[in-house]
Protein backbone atom coordinates (compact mmCIF):
# COMPACT_ATOMS: atom_id res chain seq x y z
CA UNK A 1 0.00 0.00 0.00
CA UNK A 2 1.60 3.67 -1.41
CA UNK A 3 1.35 5.80 1.74
CA UNK A 4 -1.47 8.64 1.29
CA UNK A 5 1.60 11.20 1.38
CA UNK A 6 3.68 9.74 -1.07
CA UNK A 7 0.57 9.36 -3.40
CA UNK A 8 0.74 13.33 -5.19
CA UNK A 9 4.39 12.55 -5.96
CA UNK A 10 3.50 9.79 -8.33
CA UNK A 11 1.64 12.36 -10.59
CA UNK A 12 5.61 14.13 -10.84
CA UNK A 13 7.29 12.80 -14.09
CA UNK A 14 10.55 11.26 -12.31
CA UNK A 15 13.35 13.03 -13.80
CA UNK A 16 11.36 16.11 -12.12
CA UNK A 17 12.50 14.88 -8.52
CA UNK A 18 15.51 16.36 -7.39
CA UNK A 19 17.87 15.82 -4.79
CA UNK A 20 16.65 18.88 -2.57
CA UNK A 21 12.98 18.25 -3.26
CA UNK A 22 13.61 14.68 -1.21
CA UNK A 23 15.93 16.47 1.19
CA UNK A 24 12.93 18.84 1.70
CA UNK A 25 9.70 16.23 1.80
CA UNK A 26 11.35 14.16 4.29
CA UNK A 27 12.54 16.98 6.90
CA UNK A 28 8.31 18.09 5.98
CA UNK A 29 7.10 14.48 6.91
CA UNK A 30 8.58 14.27 11.08
CA UNK A 31 5.79 15.75 12.59
CA UNK A 32 3.91 14.13 15.40
CA UNK A 33 0.74 11.30 14.39
CA UNK A 34 -2.85 10.64 15.30
CA UNK A 35 -1.51 8.14 17.31
CA UNK A 36 1.57 10.36 19.19
CA UNK A 37 4.72 9.31 17.45
CA UNK A 38 7.28 11.78 16.04
CA UNK A 39 6.49 10.82 12.59
CA UNK A 40 10.47 9.87 11.53
CA UNK A 41 9.34 6.37 11.14
CA UNK A 42 6.69 7.41 8.25
CA UNK A 43 9.52 9.86 7.02
CA UNK A 44 11.66 6.90 6.53
CA UNK A 45 9.22 4.63 5.21
CA UNK A 46 8.10 7.45 2.76
CA UNK A 47 11.68 7.90 1.15
CA UNK A 48 12.58 4.10 1.28
CA UNK A 49 9.34 3.72 -1.07
CA UNK A 50 10.29 6.41 -3.09
CA UNK A 51 13.56 4.69 -3.29
CA UNK A 52 12.72 2.18 -4.20
CA UNK A 53 10.40 3.31 -6.93
CA UNK A 54 12.74 4.70 -8.56
CA UNK A 55 15.08 2.44 -8.45
CA UNK A 56 12.65 0.57 -10.62
CA UNK A 57 12.07 3.50 -13.25
CA UNK A 58 15.78 3.55 -13.68
CA UNK A 59 16.49 0.03 -14.08
CA UNK A 60 13.68 -0.34 -16.51
CA UNK A 61 12.98 2.98 -18.65
CA UNK A 62 15.55 4.62 -20.80
CA UNK A 63 15.30 7.99 -22.88
CA UNK A 64 18.26 7.85 -26.01
CA UNK A 65 19.69 4.59 -25.13
CA UNK A 66 20.20 5.88 -21.55
CA UNK A 67 18.33 5.24 -18.11
CA UNK A 68 15.56 7.32 -17.05
CA UNK A 69 17.35 8.45 -14.09
CA UNK A 70 21.05 8.45 -13.42
CA UNK A 71 21.41 9.12 -9.81
CA UNK A 72 18.37 7.93 -7.25
CA UNK A 73 17.81 11.42 -5.41
CA UNK A 74 16.90 9.31 -2.22
CA UNK A 75 20.27 8.53 -2.33
CA UNK A 76 21.38 11.97 -0.95
CA UNK A 77 19.93 11.30 2.07
CA UNK A 78 22.20 8.43 2.92
CA UNK A 79 24.96 10.32 1.55
CA UNK A 80 24.42 12.53 4.52
CA UNK A 81 22.90 10.58 6.62
CA UNK A 82 19.98 12.34 7.01
CA UNK A 83 17.69 9.09 7.96
CA UNK A 84 15.89 9.02 10.46
CA UNK A 85 17.93 6.57 13.65
CA UNK A 86 15.38 3.55 14.11
CA UNK A 87 13.47 3.88 17.91
CA UNK A 88 11.56 1.12 18.52
CA UNK A 89 8.44 2.39 20.16
CA UNK A 90 8.77 0.19 24.31
CA UNK A 91 5.41 1.52 25.80
CA UNK A 92 3.12 -0.74 27.39
CA UNK A 93 0.31 -0.65 29.77
CA UNK A 94 1.48 -0.96 33.18
CA UNK A 95 0.25 -3.55 35.52
CA UNK A 96 -1.00 -0.63 37.69
CA UNK A 97 -3.05 0.78 34.62
CA UNK A 98 -4.64 -2.42 33.82
CA UNK A 99 -7.60 -2.03 35.99
CA UNK A 100 -8.43 1.40 35.35
CA UNK A 101 -8.09 0.29 31.57
CA UNK A 102 -10.23 -2.58 31.98
CA UNK A 103 -12.95 -0.22 33.69
CA UNK A 104 -12.60 2.64 31.00
CA UNK A 105 -13.12 -0.44 27.99
CA UNK A 106 -16.03 -2.13 30.08
CA UNK A 107 -17.84 1.49 30.23
CA UNK A 108 -17.74 1.61 26.39
CA UNK A 109 -21.10 2.38 24.55
CA UNK A 110 -20.50 -0.31 21.75
CA UNK A 111 -19.88 -4.43 22.54
CA UNK A 112 -17.83 -5.20 19.63
CA UNK A 113 -15.36 -2.50 20.47
CA UNK A 114 -14.97 -3.71 23.75
CA UNK A 115 -14.67 -7.33 22.85
CA UNK A 116 -12.21 -5.97 19.78
CA UNK A 117 -9.78 -4.20 22.21
CA UNK A 118 -10.26 -6.99 25.11
CA UNK A 119 -9.31 -10.15 21.76
CA UNK A 120 -6.00 -7.70 20.69
CA UNK A 121 -5.05 -7.65 24.93
CA UNK A 122 -5.43 -10.99 25.11
CA UNK A 123 -4.19 -12.47 21.73
CA UNK A 124 -1.24 -9.57 20.99
CA UNK A 125 -2.82 -9.60 17.27
CA UNK A 126 -1.79 -6.73 15.41
CA UNK A 127 -4.61 -4.36 14.84
CA UNK A 128 -5.37 -5.42 11.17
CA UNK A 129 -5.24 -9.14 12.03
CA UNK A 130 -8.13 -8.20 14.94
CA UNK A 131 -10.45 -6.39 13.39
CA UNK A 132 -10.26 -8.23 9.61
CA UNK A 133 -10.98 -11.59 11.51
CA UNK A 134 -13.88 -13.54 9.65
CA UNK A 135 -16.34 -16.19 11.23
CA UNK A 136 -14.35 -18.68 8.52
CA UNK A 137 -11.47 -17.97 11.02
CA UNK A 138 -13.03 -19.50 13.83
CA UNK A 139 -13.23 -23.26 14.44
CA UNK A 140 -15.30 -23.34 17.43
CA UNK A 141 -14.66 -26.96 17.52
CA UNK A 142 -11.00 -26.98 18.33
CA UNK A 143 -11.70 -23.68 19.88
CA UNK A 144 -8.70 -22.02 17.15
CA UNK A 145 -8.46 -18.75 15.43
CA UNK A 146 -6.54 -18.65 12.63
CA UNK A 147 -4.99 -15.46 10.92
CA UNK A 148 -4.94 -15.81 7.28
CA UNK A 149 -1.34 -15.31 5.76
CA UNK A 150 -2.48 -12.77 3.07
CA UNK A 151 -3.23 -10.60 6.72
CA UNK A 152 -0.30 -11.57 8.90
CA UNK A 153 2.87 -8.91 8.92
CA UNK A 154 5.72 -12.04 7.79
CA UNK A 155 2.84 -13.87 5.26
CA UNK A 156 2.66 -17.00 7.32
CA UNK A 157 -0.24 -18.23 8.90
CA UNK A 158 -0.93 -17.76 12.02
CA UNK A 159 -3.08 -19.77 14.73
CA UNK A 160 -3.55 -19.12 18.44
CA UNK A 161 -6.04 -21.68 20.92
CA UNK A 162 -8.61 -19.54 22.32
CA UNK A 163 -8.83 -19.63 26.04
CA UNK A 164 -11.48 -20.07 28.24
CA UNK A 165 -12.52 -16.05 28.33
CA UNK A 166 -11.80 -15.33 24.32
CA UNK A 167 -14.30 -18.80 23.91
CA UNK A 168 -16.81 -17.52 25.61
CA UNK A 169 -16.67 -14.18 24.30
CA UNK A 170 -16.44 -15.22 20.97
CA UNK A 171 -19.29 -17.88 21.32
CA UNK A 172 -21.75 -14.99 22.58
CA UNK A 173 -20.46 -12.66 19.47
CA UNK A 174 -21.51 -15.78 17.36
CA UNK A 175 -24.68 -16.04 18.36
CA UNK A 176 -26.02 -12.77 17.59
CA UNK A 177 -23.60 -12.35 14.58
CA UNK A 178 -26.94 -11.96 12.44
CA UNK A 179 -25.32 -12.01 8.45
CA UNK A 180 -22.22 -10.35 9.41
CA UNK A 181 -19.17 -12.22 7.59
CA UNK A 182 -16.40 -10.64 10.13
CA UNK A 183 -16.50 -10.77 13.96
CA UNK A 184 -16.12 -7.48 14.50
CA UNK A 185 -18.50 -5.89 11.23
CA UNK A 186 -18.75 -2.40 10.59
CA UNK A 187 -22.25 -0.41 9.72
CA UNK A 188 -24.54 -2.30 8.49
CA UNK A 189 -23.24 -5.29 9.04
CA UNK A 190 -21.13 -4.90 5.96
CA UNK A 191 -17.14 -5.11 5.63
CA UNK A 192 -15.26 -4.52 8.75
CA UNK A 193 -14.98 -2.34 11.39
CA UNK A 194 -12.74 0.75 11.32
CA UNK A 195 -10.33 1.76 13.91
CA UNK A 196 -11.53 5.11 16.00
CA UNK A 197 -8.82 6.78 17.11
CA UNK A 198 -11.42 9.13 19.61
CA UNK A 199 -12.81 5.76 20.98
CA UNK A 200 -9.12 4.92 21.85
CA UNK A 201 -8.71 8.59 23.13
CA UNK A 202 -11.35 8.45 25.20
CA UNK A 203 -10.15 5.13 27.25
CA UNK A 204 -6.77 6.55 27.54
CA UNK A 205 -8.30 9.77 28.93
CA UNK A 206 -10.91 8.12 31.19
CA UNK A 207 -7.89 5.73 32.35
CA UNK A 208 -5.57 8.26 32.55
CA UNK A 209 -3.02 5.72 30.37
CA UNK A 210 -1.95 6.86 27.02
CA UNK A 211 -1.85 4.17 24.45
CA UNK A 212 -1.70 3.32 21.12
CA UNK A 213 -3.11 -0.51 19.97
CA UNK A 214 -0.27 -1.32 19.37
CA UNK A 215 0.75 -1.38 22.87
CA UNK A 216 -1.69 -4.04 23.64
CA UNK A 217 0.75 -6.25 21.63
CA UNK A 218 3.53 -5.54 23.38
CA UNK A 219 1.86 -5.76 26.82
CA UNK A 220 0.67 -9.14 26.22
CA UNK A 221 4.40 -10.40 24.86
CA UNK A 222 5.83 -8.72 28.02
CA UNK A 223 3.24 -10.34 30.18
CA UNK A 224 4.09 -13.68 28.62
CA UNK A 225 7.96 -13.46 29.24
CA UNK A 226 7.25 -12.35 32.84
CA UNK A 227 5.69 -15.75 33.09
CA UNK A 228 8.40 -17.72 32.24
CA UNK A 229 7.76 -19.52 29.16
CA UNK A 230 9.91 -20.38 26.71
CA UNK A 231 11.53 -18.47 23.65
CA UNK A 232 10.16 -20.90 21.58
CA UNK A 233 6.33 -20.50 22.71
CA UNK A 234 6.74 -16.65 22.84
CA UNK A 235 8.02 -16.67 19.58
CA UNK A 236 5.10 -18.60 17.85
CA UNK A 237 2.50 -16.67 20.01
CA UNK A 238 3.94 -13.55 18.51
CA UNK A 239 4.23 -15.22 14.97
CA UNK A 240 7.45 -14.27 14.40
CA UNK A 241 9.25 -16.03 11.75
CA UNK A 242 12.50 -16.54 13.11
CA UNK A 243 13.94 -15.84 9.82
CA UNK A 244 18.08 -15.36 10.91
CA UNK A 245 17.46 -18.00 13.63
CA UNK A 246 18.20 -21.32 11.86
CA UNK A 247 17.42 -23.71 15.15
CA UNK A 248 13.79 -21.81 15.35
CA UNK A 249 13.23 -23.36 12.03
CA UNK A 250 13.70 -26.34 12.45
CA UNK A 251 11.33 -26.52 15.60
CA UNK A 252 7.74 -27.36 15.13
CA UNK A 253 5.14 -26.51 17.97
CA UNK A 254 2.03 -27.75 17.38
CA UNK A 255 -1.08 -24.95 18.29
CA UNK A 256 -2.07 -27.25 21.24
CA UNK A 257 1.01 -26.84 22.53
CA UNK A 258 0.05 -23.13 23.04
CA UNK A 259 -2.76 -23.63 24.74
CA UNK A 260 -2.11 -23.49 28.13
CA UNK A 261 0.25 -20.77 27.90
CA UNK A 262 -2.60 -18.90 26.36
CA UNK A 263 -4.94 -19.42 29.04
CA UNK A 264 -2.03 -18.72 31.95
CA UNK A 265 -1.90 -15.20 30.04
CA UNK A 266 -5.59 -14.68 29.99
CA UNK A 267 -5.54 -15.68 33.82
CA UNK A 268 -3.32 -13.48 34.62
CA UNK A 269 -4.37 -10.14 32.67
CA UNK A 270 -8.05 -11.04 34.00
CA UNK A 271 -6.36 -11.55 37.93
CA UNK A 272 -4.06 -8.07 36.85
CA UNK A 273 -7.60 -6.12 35.91
CA UNK A 274 -9.93 -7.39 38.76
CA UNK A 275 -11.90 -9.10 36.37
CA UNK A 276 -15.40 -10.50 37.77
CA UNK A 277 -16.91 -13.33 35.94
CA UNK A 278 -20.48 -12.53 35.62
Amino acid sequence: MVPRCLGDWLELPVVAISREMVEKRHAGLRKTTKQGTSGEAQANTVMHMLGTLLNFAAANYEIDGKPIILVNPVKRLSNNRQWYPHRRRQTVIPDHKLPAFYSAVMELRHQKVKDYLMLLLLTGLRRNEGKTLKWDNIDFQSKVLTIQAELAKNGNEHRLPLSDYLYEMLCRRYRERGNAEYVFPGQGGKHHMVDSDHVIQGVAEKANCPFILHDTRRTFLTLAERLALPYVVLKKLANHSGRNDTTFGYLVVDVERLREPMQLITNEFLRLCNHRKQ
